[in-house]
């Protein structure tokens, strides 16, 4: 009882230093010390506006794309394509004289070279065949038209590629749903390794498939004929040299492998002229020439294109352009054909006489 008297002076110190629920004066049962704890410390509650509960969103422009202009007839889509989107994707090529020694063709003659349109499946839908230099390389190319109108790619197949010590003179051709891909090549520097090529290329909805393959290589003065066998689909060979050559039998196993290619095989020439190249001759029927590489002595080497694609470049439709040259190519065919019977007597003569020292033909 002793402390009683100073309990009203405690208290009005609390009263006095603003003692709150959490200042309870706390005692430890021994020593009656009070003890006075620190009020907690004060907390602001967030602020809930509606400005800080939303998170802040960015606007972003989305690039804008240009659409395509569309047209009712496919084919007509195609060309506005070739004009709009892929000529200046790619660029035209020239068909002026390069000097494919050089290693690399010049930059005038990167870009596309031939251009062919054409219903290939039976849909009503035409297809686009396109072949451009890209480099050292030529390529073929297959697009369809999507929904969008746009020209997609399907497939793209290398077929020739330029080297420094090598002349290459490809060409290709289009019959029904194949490309037939052509290729005499020789060496420049010093070898005498020297070739000549036919691949045909199946075109389906999925793209570019080799069915078909036959060559002469000449290497060391050694000729060798590859070749795909039908039954299997393996490359075999048959070896020869100058002095050896079977000429009824190449023509007849060139013959034997485009046919079961799906072509119809029109003629077949095997010869060997005694120069650099084994040439192999074949004609085959309904094909349609589309590009080719041709090299004239003392003057270079050109693209030579033989489709509508320039047609197309300078506005006018190929349907329109292809009207004026048959009527044209007729009359010189005609006057060309208007020759003597003792013309064409001479002729059948010199036929029956060139065969088979220099070559056969089936």
């Amino acid at each position: 009882m002793k402390h009683l008297h100073k309990l009203p002076i405690l208290l009005c110190l609390l009263l006095l230093t603003g003692c709150g629920a959490g200042n309870v004066p706390v005692s430890d049962g021994e020593d009656d010390i009070i003890v006075i704890t620190d009020p907690p410390a004060e907390t602001t509650a967030p602020d809930t506006t509606e400005a800080d509960t939303e998170p802040e969103t960015t606007e972003t422009e989305e690039p804008a794309t240009e659409s395509l202009r569309k047209f009712d007839d496919p084919a007509e889509q195609i060309y506005y394509n070739l004009r709009e989107v892929l000529a200046p994707e790619f660029g035209i090529s020239d068909t002026d004289y390069f000097d494919p020694e050089d290693g690399e063709p010049a930059l005038r003659t990167q870009g596309i070279i031939s251009a062919h349109v054409q219903d290939l499946f039976g849909d009503d839908t035409p297809e686009l065949i396109l072949i451009r230099s890209a480099k050292q390389e030529l390529l073929c190319e297959l697009y369809i038209l999507n929904d969008d109108g746009a020209c997609e790619l399907v497939d793209q197949n290398v077929f020739s590629v330029s080297e420094d010590d090598r002349i290459s003179k490809p060409s290709v051709s289009i019959a029904g749903e194949h490309l037939i891909v052509r290729d005499a090549y020789y060496g420049t520097s010093g070898t005498d390794d020297s070739g000549t090529t036919i691949r045909v290329l199946d075109i389906t909805s999925g793209g570019f498939t080799e069915s078909a393959y036959a060559g002469m290589v000449q290497s060391e003065r050694e000729f060798q004929l590859e070749y795909t066998d039908g039954d299997s689909g393996d490359r075999e060979t048959i070896d020869y040299s100058p002095t050896s050559f079977d000429y009824d039998e190449i023509s007849y196993t060139v013959r034997e492998v485009l046919e079961n290619a799906g072509l119809d095989v029109a003629t077949v020439q095997a010869s060997y002229p005694g120069g650099i190249i084994f040439e192999i001759n074949a004609e085959v029927s309904g094909e349609e020439l589309l590009f080719m590489v041709d090299t004239v002595p003392d003057s270079g080497t050109f693209f030579l294109d033989h489709t509508e694609l320039r047609e197309v470049l300078s506005g006018r439709k190929p349907a329109e352009a292809k009207t004026v040259t048959p009527t044209e190519s007729t009359e010189e065919t005609d006057e060309d054909e208007t020759v003597s019977d003792d013309e064409e007597d001479e002729d059948e003569t010199d036929e029956d006489e060139t065969e088979t020292t220099k070559g056969r033909t089936t």
